[in-house]
């Protein structure tokens, strides 16, 4: 089997006895989104984030067991089933974000100001 490259995303498979059915296959990278990347929440507030995954350019999506990890549980808690993250306390936390499959995939940084 020979590679043969169309665009930049793509490869097409042709086999050497000249197959009529041709396969094609994505090389790009994963893509990550977390949202929100950066936030200020008010005290006492929850949010749950959404990571969104994605390779061939956007045009697969793809999932992933998430977990979330406060850099301090005493500003922010993250409840493990759900993936909600609470407010407790004035300050900033910095949340990471790691899929069981993907591994790192990026972190979210929350500010946690009075509440109104």
């Amino acid at each position: 089997m020979r590679a043969v490259p169309l665009f930049a995303s793509l490869v097409l498979l042709v086999t050497a006895t000249g197959c009529s059915r041709l396969t094609r296959m994505c090389t790009a990278e994963l893509g990550v989104r977390v949202s929100p990347r950066d936030t200020t929440v008010a005290l006492g507030s929850s949010l749950r984030p959404v990571v969104q995954l994605t390779s061939c350019g956007g045009a697969q999506h793809l999932t992933d067991n998430i977990a979330y990890l406060s850099s301090d549980p005493a500003v922010v808690r993250v409840d493990s089933a759900s993936g909600t993250l609470t407010a407790l306390r004035v300050g900033s936390a910095t949340i990471s974000v790691t899929g069981a499959t993907y591994g790192s995939l990026g972190v979210m940084r929350l500010t946690i100001t009075a509440a109104p």
